[in-house]
């Protein structure tokens, strides 16, 4: 009988180790400096590019995620993910490819999926005199 209630036990204290979760990031500190090396560099709207509108999700309009997806997409010498939130008609000229730019970096927790502010890896930067980024998710 002891044994069946150890068992039992076990059984439940695994199940509920399975039910938790935590999240497993690795943010930088908000707005810190960081050196970007471009690789390519694409102006987007965040309207009409279609990975925005297939992955971003019902928070479309209650995030302003136009406002966040509007600027320019960014891939860097690794071949990461960077999204440059700007209203300019030119934004990639930020970007010089080739060349080390420095911006600030904002981040998001992507461990749920890319949704949201993770439809490019929850990457965004920003300029350094700029305003602060909400990359909260």
């Amino acid at each position: 009988m002891l044994g069946n209630l150890l068992g039992a036990l076990v059984l439940v204290w695994w199940a509920m180790s399975q039910a938790v979760a935590f999240a497993d990031c690795n943010i930088s500190e908000d707005g810190m400096v960081i050196t970007v090396t471009p690789r390519s560099c694409e102006r987007i709207d965040g309207d009409s590019h279609p990975e925005v509108r297939a992955h971003v999700g019902p928070l479309y309009k209650d995030w302003n995620l136009k406002e966040a997806y509007t600027g320019a997409l960014l891939r860097d010498s690794d071949g990461y993910r960077w999204m440059y939130p700007s209203k300019t008609s030119d934004p990639c000229r930020e970007f010089p490819i080739g060349k080390p730019v420095q911006k600030r970096l904002y981040q998001t927790c992507c461990d749920t999926g890319r949704w949201g502010k993770c439809v490019f890896g929850g990457s965004f930067l920003g300029d350094l005199n700029g305003p602060k980024l909400n990359a909260f998710q």
